[in-house]
């Protein structure tokens, strides 16, 4: 990877977003050649002669002698009020193996740009070369790592429906505590307030059962959706009490 053109960027800027373009796309699991790497190898004379060519057989021997199966060539750039990312992987003979296009609205974009650009230039020489590690790494690499926010989120409804189901666990021992009270209390006025305090935490009881049901099951979608922007879910009470949720989309 010689390094990308850039157009209408501050100095040295072009350099940083290549910079950052062959990081990630080392991360994804290719071994990356940078300019310097080039200069090292070619003489910085040669680099530039070479660079300079826009002819196929330049890109050839360019990744012939370096012993590269292609070489990152493309444009980082603003035009008017827009920023442009124009990325492609040419082979030895000059075919192109991998291509990204894609546009943002401000300069702190770019650098998701470079991380998308690699994901879909890794992508795409997977399939291209036969490589199912690369395409794996480039499909996995949106959900890897710390957790999404939305998924950070799913704790907060998890913890509550845990501690929920926990206190209608507790409200139950108690209302059947109550009462098996009736049977042996010595007055009907005894036996009839055992009876009420026994429909009391009773009534508490389902409402904490609802209440753990349906924290849960936000957290499950929560969760869920949480792994993939193609995902849509939703949850609902029942008329009975009871929660369901729904979803759509691959699990992650």
């Amino acid at each position: 990877m010689p390094g990308l053109n850039g157009v209408g960027l501050a100095s040295g800027e072009g350099q940083l977003y290549s910079e950052l373009l062959g990081q990630k796309l080392q991360e994804l699991g290719l071994k990356v050649i940078s300019a310097r790497d080039i200069g090292a190898a070619l003489g910085i004379e040669r680099q530039r002669e070479m660079l300079g060519c826009a002819e196929s057989s330049c890109v050839a021997e360019l990744a012939g002698a370096l012993g590269a199966d292609g070489m990152v060539l493309g444009d980082v750039g603003k035009l008017d009020t827009t920023y442009a990312v124009n990325l492609k992987v040419l082979s030895r003979d000059g075919h192109t193996l991998a291509i990204f296009n894609a546009t943002a609205a401000t300069a702190a974009e770019l650098p998701g740009l470079m991380a998308a650009g690699a994901r879909a230039l890794a992508r795409q020489l997977g399939d291209t070369l036969h490589r199912s590690e690369l395409t794996v790494a480039a499909t996995g690499a949106g959900s890897s790592g710390s957790m999404s926010t939305v998924r950070k989120a799913a704790i907060a409804p998890l913890a509550i429906g845990v501690a929920a189901l926990i206190a209608f666990g507790i409200f139950e021992g108690l209302a059947s505590a109550k009462l098996d009270e009736i049977s042996s209390a010595p007055t009907l006025l005894q036996a009839a307030a055992a009876r009420d305090a026994g429909k009391t935490f009773e009534m508490f009881g389902t409402a904490m059962a609802v209440v753990g049901g349906v924290g849960i099951a936000a957290a499950i979608v929560m969760f869920i959706a949480g792994g993939n922007s193609g995902h849509s879910a939703s949850v609902a009470l029942l008329p009975n009490g009871g929660a369901a949720f729904t979803f759509s989309g691959a699990l992650p």
